[in-house]
């Protein structure tokens, strides 16, 4: 889990999800690690999280700067328990100021059945499934 989590948090990933007809990708960052898994933040008020709780199947692509890229599917499950956006604003307090109140409520997602494929520089895949 180490590898994949230090690619996310290192680097700007996409997710996509989808909703009835169409895909839907967009950036996300800093991701946290939590009682042994990892967790994205969105807002309730956004589509993305919408699309998650109607399909929790996502994909993540990731690119680092030498070149080498990450791609994962997982289950994204909302978990919405305060302790969780505590440890966000712990260790990203950026986020505070896009968490307010008046744009909606904070709605992390853990990361669940996670398959990745990281393929270095040249091309080298290796598989990790957690």
């Amino acid at each position: 889990m180490e590898e994949i989590y230090t690619n996310l948090k290192n680097n700007i990933n996409f997710i996509s999800t989808t909703d009835s007809k169409r895909p839907h990708n967009r950036p996300f960052a800093s991701p946290i690690k939590y009682d042994d898994h990892i967790y994205f933040l969105t807002l309730d008020s956004k589509a993305v999280f919408k699309q998650i709780q109607s399909n929790p199947n996502i994909e993540i692509a990731t690119m680092m700067p030498d070149m080498g890229w990450q791609r994962l599917s997982a289950s994204a499950i909302p978990d919405l328990r305060p302790e969780i956006v505590q440890a966000f604003t712990e260790q990203n307090p950026e986020l505070i100021s896009l968490i307010s109140s008046e744009h909606g409520n904070p709605a992390p997602f853990k990361l669940t059945d996670i398959k990745a494929i990281v393929f270095d520089a040249s091309g080298k895949p290796k598989t990790i499934d957690l």
